[in-house]
């Protein structure tokens, strides 16, 4: 069996720590490869840490070869202060990172977006993940997966009091959500990281919409 590199951006975060634990013990990968603004952390033997300045990321191309990128990185309205700084790490970031990355012929492309994400949709957050979904499709990767969650439950590395505050109800309320609404239960930040990786493993090529 040949093992694999995988390159994984937003590794501190709710997901990308996950998905980091998760690539670290699969034996189907030999270098896992974190991409950040700042030094992960820990060290493993399989662990590579690269640092990399964001907005001048063509000056870091080394840091994308592999065969596969796990894209968690993101953030909120709140956090990025700005409706230009939120679509600066939400669009731009990821489409010169995945350009990049299909330019080394990386073959697999996971993502996280958004429940209701759309180039179509009036929310400007939606909008905004949708449209980046929409440039990253076109892109000439072997397979491109991507997970639109609704609200994640987990420990994030910064706390979040009114997320925190409604997670009680959000898992009151998730057996009632079925039909079309299934797609609004919360997820486990945990469940989604394992399901990403496993989706890396499968043979099926074009663009794959995973919900919930």
């Amino acid at each position: 069996m040949r093992l694999k590199t995988a390159v994984l951006l937003g590794g501190a975060g709710l997901v990308g720590s996950r998905c980091l634990e998760a690539l670290l013990v699969d034996p189907r990968y030999d270098r896992v490869v974190t991409v950040g603004r700042r030094p992960i952390g820990i060290t493993h033997p399989k662990l590579v840490d690269r640092v990399v300045d964001f907005e001048n990321i063509e000056r870091f191309p080394d840091a994308f070869r592999g065969d596969e990128v796990f894209y968690c990185l993101g953030t909120t309205l709140r956090q990025a202060k700005s409706r230009e700084a939120f679509r600066r790490v939400e669009f731009d970031y990821p489409k010169r990172i995945a350009e990049i990355a299909a330019g080394w012929g990386i073959k697999k492309w996971i993502m996280i977006t958004s429940v209701g994400s759309s180039p179509r949709s009036p929310f400007f957050y939606l909008r905004v993940k949708g449209q980046c979904e929409r440039e990253i499709s076109a892109m000439p990767f072997q397979a491109i997966h991507i997970f639109r969650p609704s609200f994640l439950i987990g420990k994030r590395p910064r706390k979040r009091p009114l997320e925190e505050a409604v997670i009680p109800l959000a898992r009151a309320l998730a057996p009632f959500l079925v039909g079309p609404l299934r797609n609004f239960r919360p997820t486990e930040g945990s469940d989604l990281a394992k399901r990403m990786v496993e989706a890396a493993q499968s043979d099926v090529a074009g663009v794959q919409i995973h919900h919930g």
